[in-house]
């Protein structure tokens, strides 16, 4: 069944994405958030919200929120080399469902499914398929370049993701950290800011570390 629904996921973007060319960006924007919407209804609906990480963070140590506040990095530094912050509704409406599609698919299904056969090899493949995913983005319009960076950003914050997901139990973090990061993203600004490759490093090193406390 998960397979169908991720299926759903892309012919519904496929089909939306060019309605929305001809009509409204608002057309994809509710089509995939009424799509999110199904989904969830249906996780809650045959009880695996808990098992798929649909639910807050396990209670843990007042220092270990520090881990959250490191997910942040990654969109505080969007801002700082766009220089300017002015996302418009629609996108940020199909961020919100795009982004809570994607944890739930790789970091839900996906990660949890692999770690029957080790955490660590569950996370990498996680991380990988997760980067390899966005090669779709060519099929939107975006440059070669562009996505190539969002190939490469995404493997190494998909393992921090995938880490803090495994330790805490929950895609929330994560859920509002990808947000975050996607909708202050800036297609002019890649590549023009050396230390925005740094903190992408950064947060795979974090990611590492992570996995060396949640791996068996």
């Amino acid at each position: 069944m998960p397979f169908l629904w991720v299926a759903g996921y892309g012919l519904s973007y496929l089909l939306f994405s060019h309605l929305a060319q001809v009509t409204s960006q608002w057309v994809l924007s509710l089509a995939m958030l009424a799509y999110i919407c199904a989904l969830t209804g249906w996780i809650f609906h045959t009880g695996q919200h808990r098992a798929l990480g649909l639910c807050p963070p396990r209670r843990m140590p007042g220092k270990e929120y520090g881990v959250f506040a490191l997910l942040l990095l990654l969109p505080v530094c969007n801002l700082l080399a766009a220089g300017a912050f002015a996302p418009r509704l629609p996108a940020a409406v199909l961020m919100l469902a795009v982004c809570a599609a994607e944890e739930i698919f790789f970091r839900g299904f996906l990660l949890r499914f692999l770690m029957q056969y080790g955490t660590r090899s569950a996370i990498i493949i996680s991380s990988l398929a997760f980067a390899l995913f966005h090669w779709v983005n060519l099929l939107g319009g975006s440059g070669f370049s562009y996505t190539l960076a969002q190939v490469f950003c995404a493997f190494a914050v998909g393992i921090c993701y995938g880490a803090v997901t495994v330790r805490f139990g929950s895609l929330i973090p994560c859920f509002l950290a990808h947000f975050l990061t996607n909708v202050t993203a800036a297609p002019a600004s890649a590549g023009t800011a050396p230390w925005l490759w740094l903190c992408i490093a950064a947060c795979g090193g974090f990611g590492i570390c992570l996995c060396k406390n949640v791996t068996k």
